[in-house]
């Protein structure tokens, strides 16, 4: 009887010592469990929140100087505007003064016509009331043969130079008055580029004005962004602060950690830092490593410790978030299934979930990530 006794015993310390290597952890309260699995949820949104706010501020700054740019052509554009504009005033104050110089000229030949005509009608008036002078008047009236053809030539040259001198100035006149004409269709056409020219000026300046407008837009939500942002990450920081307090409340005790790849015989993708998103479309901070898989291969967990959230978490999918004391976690994301639940207690190497390509994921893939006191760090520096 004492044997047998004595065999219950061992067997009883073999199963304690048993459950003390598979489960090393001591049990929480569900409430606290509950408290930290919220405020872990909460700092994964307002991390992915501040991810979102940055891109608003990048894409802000990106269409600041884009908008700055813009203006400088503006202005660049305004200046030509009012040069050409100063060019076209000043060709219509010379065609405008050439216009004038030409109607002068014009009444100084219309006068000079005038008067010559004047003389021509009263020398035919007075040769009509002198009566029609013949060529036999002219012979018997001569003194000589000599007086004879001065006056007849004085008379073929005098009705010579009146015509001479008629035509000329009807010519000159013609000429003076086409050249009018010209100056005058130019000045139209002049009149027209200036009022297109202060159309264009005007155009350029209220566009400028819009943009200018637009900066002061752009650069209150910038300063309005940059606030939110500073805000954010304070609370972040607080949040951070908050969860580290409640992990070190759950009683797991640091100690020295050995983690394992989680998926083991494909290849790592993305490593931890700054990347260009391949789904976003623009660069952003990756907080952890990204590890290439088939569907369903198995996810182990890095370390022993208790699961503090398994469920859908934004971006991540269906993810895993193990806690393994001394404010240090690992975070699972993407799973196609998920085989753990708040709560448990899982040791190393222990399966908690299968690769998949749920939440903001392009492909099959494990989404793995570490952090101390709520904080990522480079899982690398984590893992063998």
């Amino acid at each position: 009887m004492k044997g047998r006794s004595l065999v219950l015993l061992c067997l009883a310390f073999v199963v304690f010592a048993v459950s003390l290597t598979v489960s090393p952890f001591i049990p929480v309260k569900k409430a606290l469990a509950d408290d930290l699995w919220q405020k872990m949820t909460e700092l994964e949104q307002l991390q992915k929140e501040i991810e979102e706010y940055k891109s608003r501020l990048t894409k802000n700054q990106q269409t600041q100087a884009s908008i700055l740019k813009e203006l400088e052509r503006l202005d660049a554009e305004l200046a030509l505007a009012e040069k050409e504009l100063a060019y076209i005033e000043k060709s219509i104050d010379y065609n405008n003064t050439q216009v004038a110089i030409t109607r002068e000229e014009i009444a100084v030949i219309e006068a000079r016509l005038a008067a010559q005509k004047a003389a021509f009608e009263a020398r035919l008036v007075s040769m009509y009331k002198a009566g029609q002078t013949s060529y036999i008047d002219i012979l018997l009236t001569s003194r000589s043969f000599s007086d004879l053809m001065a006056r007849i030539h004085y008379l073929k040259r005098l009705a010579a130079n009146d015509t001479e001198l008629i035509e000329g100035y009807t010519a000159d006149r013609l000429e003076l008055v086409a050249k009018k004409e010209s100056l005058e269709a130019r000045l139209a056409e002049l009149e027209t580029l200036k009022a297109q020219q202060e159309e264009k000026r005007d155009s350029v300046t209220k566009r400028t004005k819009d943009r200018q407008n637009y900066l002061a837009q752009v650069e209150s939500e910038k300063a309005q962004l940059e606030k939110a942002l500073d805000e954010m990450e304070a609370q972040s920081k607080a949040l951070e602060r908050v969860i580290a307090e409640l992990q070190a409340k759950e009683g797991l005790p640091a100690r020295d950690l050995s983690m394992i790849w989680p998926v083991t015989g494909y290849w790592i993708t993305s490593y931890y830092g700054w990347r260009y998103h391949p789904v976003l479309g623009y660069d952003r901070f990756h907080s952890g490593i990204d590890y290439a898989a088939d569907y369903n291969v198995p996810i182990k967990a890095a370390e022993s410790g208790r699961v503090i959230f398994s469920g859908v978490n934004g971006g991540y999918g269906n993810c895993v978030i193990i806690d393994h004391g001394g404010g240090i976690s690992t975070l699972y994301g993407h799973a196609n299934k998920l085989l753990v639940k708040q709560g448990d207690v899982v040791v190393k190497g222990q399966q908690i979930a299968l690769v998949g390509s749920t939440g903001l994921s392009t492909g099959p893939h494990l989404h793995f990530e570490v952090r101390v006191n709520g904080e990522t760090t480079d899982p690398l520096k984590w893992l063998p």
